[in-house]
């Protein structure tokens, strides 16, 4: 089941991101990425994926700038204008609607779970990422976009 999500992660981020947010994102290789991480801060936000015994744990890392971005175009207000706890609410919002898309496009059937989002950590320094392992690197005018998974069996 998870074969198929991760077959539809660029597909699906990109949807939401760009139908919702007005961020365009454009997928790039681990060493451009991790070139990228370097003296910016991150949201760190996760969400638990539930398919009978098996569990994904996506992870998402959203640079400061584009969570501002983000939220300043969901929520219709000027750069700057919000404060942590707004943009990271946008951010949890993008994270559902983002793992939501996934189950809908890879469970029509709906045996799989959505867990809800979770801040796991604001003001991560690009530093601590570089040895991340991504599953998926994205990039908007300079802002990296990340997503690590993580399967468990139950």
């Amino acid at each position: 089941m998870f074969t198929k999500v991760k077959a539809n992660l660029t597909s699906v981020i990109s949807n939401v991101l760009e139908g919702m947010f007005f961020t365009f994102m454009e997928p790039i290789g681990a060493a451009a990425c991790r070139q990228r991480l370097v003296g910016k801060e991150f949201f760190r936000i996760a969400i638990v994926l539930l398919h009978r015994t098996q569990e994904l744990e996506l992870t998402f890392f959203f640079s400061r700038r584009m969570g501002g971005q983000m939220a300043s175009g969901f929520l219709g207000a000027e750069p700057g204008e919000l404060g942590d706890d707004q943009v990271q609410d946008v951010l949890k919002e993008a994270v559902n609607m983002i793992a939501g898309g996934l189950v809908n496009t890879c469970d029509p059937e709906g045996t799989m779970v959505l867990g809800i989002p979770e801040l796991i950590r604001s003001g991560v320094p690009g530093e601590e990422l570089v040895g991340e392992d991504f599953s998926a690197c994205f990039d908007n005018e300079g802002c990296p976009f990340l997503v690590c998974w993580q399967e468990r069996n139950g």
